[in-house]
C-alpha cells in the first residue's frame, strides 16, 4: 500500500514540475524574439548600407535608386511590411537637407506624446522627465520607434552622422519601417556627396 502512495505522489510532484518548466520556456522564448527584432533593424540598416557603394553616383535620384536596389536585393528587408512603402523623392530629400529638425517634426503626425519624445532626442537633445514606455500615450508601435532611437543612435551615442539621418527615420516611420531605413540611409549618402 505504502508503494501506491509513493508512486502516487512522486507522479503528482514530476508532473507538476514539468508543466511549469514548459510554461517559463515559452514565456522565455517570446521575450528574446522580441529583442531580436529591435537588433534587427540596425542589422539591416548596416548591411543595406555596405552593399550600397553610391561613390559612381552623381545625382540624388542616382543615389535614391542605388540604395532602394541595395534595400530589396537584401532578404531581410524584404520580410519587412511593404505595404505603405513609398519610394523617396528628390523634393523630400532636399525639405529634409534644407529644413531644421523642429520645422520636420512640426510637420509629422506623432502623437503628442511621441512629439514630446521625439523633440526632446532630436530638437533639445535632453532627457525625458517620463518614461515613454509607460506613457499611455505613446503608441506600442512608437515604442519601438524610440526604444530603437534611443539604443541605437540616442542622444549619449557617439556617432559619425548625427546631422539629418535621425530625422530622415523618423520621417520614414511615419509610413513604414522599409521607408525609414531607406531615407535615412539615401539621406547619410546625399550628405556625403
Amino acid at each position: 500500500m505504502k508503494k501506491i502512495y509513493i508512486c502516487a505522489a512522486l507522479g503528482l510532484f514530476f508532473a507538476s514540475c514539468s508543466t511549469e518548466e514548459g510554461t517559463k520556456e515559452s514565456i522565455q522564448d517570446v521575450k528574446t524574439v522580441n529583442v531580436v527584432g529591435q537588433t534587427n533593424w540596425k542589422d539591416i540598416i548596416d548591411a543595406i548600407n555596405s552593399s550600397s557603394v553610391t561613390s559612381s553616383y552623381n545625382t540624388t535620384d542616382e543615389i535614391i535608386s542605388g540604395v532602394e536596389n541595395a534595400a530589396f536585393a537584401n532578404s531581410d528587408f524584404k520580410k519587412l511590411d511593404m505595404k505603405d512603402y513609398v519610394t523617396p523623392t528628390v523634393s523630400e530629400v532636399e525639405y529634409l537637407l534644407n529644413n531644421n529638425e523642429a520645422t520636420v517634426l512640426g510637420q509629422l503626425n506623432y502623437s503628442d506624446a511621441t512629439n514630446y519624445y521625439l523633440n526632446q532626442m532630436l530638437v533639445v537633445r535632453g532627457p525625458w522627465e517620463t518614461n515613454p514606455a509607460t506613457d499611455k500615450g505613446v503608441s506600442a508601435r512608437d515604442k519601438e520607434l524610440l526604444t530603437f532611437l534611443t539604443y541605437t543612435w540616442g542622444p549619449d551615442k557617439d556617432w559619425e552622422w548625427d546631422k539629418k539621418r535621425r530625422v530622415a527615420f523618423v520621417k520614414g516611420y511615419e509610413d513604414s519601417l522599409a521607408r525609414a531605413i531607406v531615407l535615412s540611409l539615401v539621406l547619410e549618402k546625399v550628405e556625403k556627396k
